[in-house]
C-alpha cells in the first residue's frame, strides 16, 4: 500500500513574511544612514561654498585698503572711523559688485596702530538660520 502524506502541501518556492519583513527592516536601516551622510556632504558642501566666498571677499577688501592710500595713517584712520565697514548691501553695490553670502558683513579694526600698522579684516556670514560663521584676515602695512 502506497499511501501519499494528506497535510497541507509544503511549498519551498518564495520567501516567508518573517523574512521579508526582517529584509525591508535592513534595508530601511541602511537607507536612513545613506540619506543622512547625504545630507551631511550637502551641508558640509555648502559650507565650503561659502567659506570659499568669504575668503576671496576677505582678500578682496585688505587689499582695497592697502591700496587705498601710501599713508599709513591715512589708513589708519579710515579703518577708526568705520569706511571699511561694510554690510551685505554694500558689498553688491560698486566698486565691490559681490555676490554676498546671506547676512554677509565685512568689518575691520587696528590691532597695532603706528608704522607698521597692523589690521584685521573679519567677514562674518549666516548659514541657514542659525549657524554664524567668521573669517579672520590679519596683515600689516608699512610705509
Amino acid at each position: 500500500m502506497n499511501m501519499k502524506p494528506t497535510g497541507p502541501k509544503k511549498n519551498d518556492d518564495g520567501f516567508t513574511l518573517v523574512e521579508l519583513m526582517l529584509a525591508s527592516s535592513i534595508l530601511a536601516v541602511v537607507l536612513t544612514g545613506l540619506i543622512q551622510l547625504f545630507l551631511a556632504c550637502r551641508y558640509l558642501n555648502e559650507s565650503n561654498q561659502n567659506l570659499v566666498v568669504a575668503v576671496a571677499h576677505a582678500q578682496f577688501v585688505t587689499e582695497a585698503i592697502k591700496g587705498s592710500s601710501t599713508s599709513v595713517s591715512t589708513i589708519e584712520a579710515a579703518i577708526n572711523n568705520g569706511s571699511w565697514n561694510l554690510s551685505s548691501d554694500d558689498l553688491v553695490e560698486a566698486p565691490y559688485e559681490f555676490s554676498g553670502l546671506y547676512n554677509e558683513s565685512v568689518t575691520a579694526e587696528v590691532f597695532q596702530p603706528g608704522n607698521p600698522l597692523g589690521f584685521n579684516v573679519t567677514v562674518r556670514w549666516r548659514q541657514g538660520s542659525m549657524v554664524d560663521h567668521e573669517y579672520v584676515i590679519r596683515t600689516a602695512v608699512s610705509q
